[in-house]
């Protein structure tokens, strides 16, 4: 998969490649830090990744990034359940959220509920406004909190853990700017919000450069949202449905 942290004015692209197994282990195959969003085309076409398992940081200027997202796709044959239906298969964004926890309805049984660390799937019409026609730019969001516990415990080798391998870093561990650092560009503290207290992740300096950081955090992300790891917390849940992709 193709994971790309977004600069602000949308001129730098912090870009790697992962590969993952089915027991949760990942390793990171190719990092580079590119200035378009041909140039993430051009990664992804050289590693033969599809387009519908490339995923953008879409938290800044996100009509332009999902614009972007939904440019590269294709129409594809989608089996959910017993029925095959055509479908826009695109890239997609990622946001991350403060919101801990995302309610999801469970499309067999409307009437329980289930949590994940991740929302349902979006969906943005990048055309509005304008005479453009076209499919609408998919989108999700995910827990900050979850997903970087999950990547702490990854990075720190805790127990049980499947590992997680990146490629070998380049600069001294000394350097902000090494990839060593940026695993380390955040901390985990407690604070009060609304007279209650909640745990968040925070820069351990303003400023400081996290991109590594992040794009590992939205690797977590897609994780649990295809089921290789993370936990629901279902009050009552049944099994989901399955959905291939050809």
């Amino acid at each position: 998969m193709v994971i790309a942290d977004c600069q602000r004015d949308l001129q730098k692209f912090h870009v790697s490649i992962y590969a993952m197994s089915l027991a949760g282990e990942g390793r990171e195959l190719a990092r580079e830090t590119v200035g378009s969003f041909d140039d993430i085309a051009e990664l992804q076409q050289d590693w033969k990744v599809r387009d519908q398992h490339v995923f953008l940081d879409c938290g800044y200027n996100m009509t332009a990034v999902l614009r972007e997202c939904v440019k590269h796709g294709h129409v594809a044959k989608v089996r959910i359940g017993k029925q095959v239906r055509k479908v826009w298969l695109c890239w997609t964004g990622l946001k991350g959220s403060g919101t801990e926890m995302f309610r999801h309805r469970n499309p067999r049984h409307p009437e329980l509920v289930e949590w994940k660390v991740f929302s349902e799937m979006k969906y943005y019409d990048v055309n509005l406004g304008t005479k453009r026609r076209g499919p609408r730019a998919p989108w999700l969001e995910w827990s900050n909190l979850h997903c970087k516990d999950m990547l702490r415990a990854r990075r720190d080798g805790d127990p049980g853990m499947p590992p997680l391998k990146f490629l070998h870093d380049t600069l001294p561990q000394s350097d902000v700017w090494s990839h060593w650092q940026q695993l380390r560009s955040e901390h985990r503290i407690e604070k009060y919000d609304g007279g209650k207290k909640r745990a968040v992740w925070v820069l351990t300096r303003e400023g400081r450069p996290n991109h590594e950081w992040d794009k590992a955090s939205m690797l977590m992300a897609f994780m649990c949202v295809v089921g290789i790891i993370g936990v629901d917390l279902p009050q009552a849940s049944g099994p989901a449905p399955i959905v291939r992709a050809e």
